[in-house]
């Protein structure tokens, strides 16, 4: 008689309990630069439905413009936010061109922040929606992210001296 192989899978069912305000996923993003361009970073958090930080990021970006850097924390946010969920997101941001910009009331006419509008917009497939928000400088968990681009700017520009 000869053996029987039998595979086995584990398969990991996840259950979407909708949150009380909607959203899978908020987005705080910000970034900045020192002169325009100039040394640039970014920072994020990420959080869950109920704006439980999940991570928060700050980092470096080299030379860039202002609102460069705002799209490029925006970038990175959603790219990591991927590994959190693919459902509704809400991202804030403090620069309320971006936003305009992103909810189609602005058009973009740099090229620069063409490309990077675009990949923002390509991302946005990976998930089932996505909403801008602007909220004003340094209130709530958008501190956090703010805070984490001028501490990552301090360093950066500290160590270079």
């Amino acid at each position: 008689m000869r053996p029987t192989r039998v595979a086995c899978y584990n398969i990991l069912i996840i259950q979407v309990i909708p949150l009380p305000n909607g959203y899978d996923l908020l987005i705080y993003s910000d970034g900045g630069s020192r002169g325009n361009p100039g040394p640039s970073a970014i920072g994020f958090v990420v959080c869950d439905g109920e704006d439980k930080v999940l991570m928060s990021h700050g980092k470096y970006i080299g030379i860039h413009t202002n609102n460069q850097s705002e799209y490029l924390a925006l970038i990175e946010a959603l790219e990591r936010a991927l590994t959190y969920s693919r459902g509704r997101i809400h991202c804030f941001l403090d620069s309320e061109l971006i936003v305009k910009q992103l909810n189609g009331e602005y058009e973009v006419r740099d090229s620069g922040l063409q490309k990077l509008f675009l990949e923002v917009k390509r991302l946005e497939k990976k998930f089932e929606s996505v909403k801008y928000s602007y909220v004003p400088r340094n209130t709530g968990k958008h501190l956090i992210a703010d805070r984490l681009v001028n501490k990552t700017l301090d360093y950066e520009l500290k160590k270079n001296i």
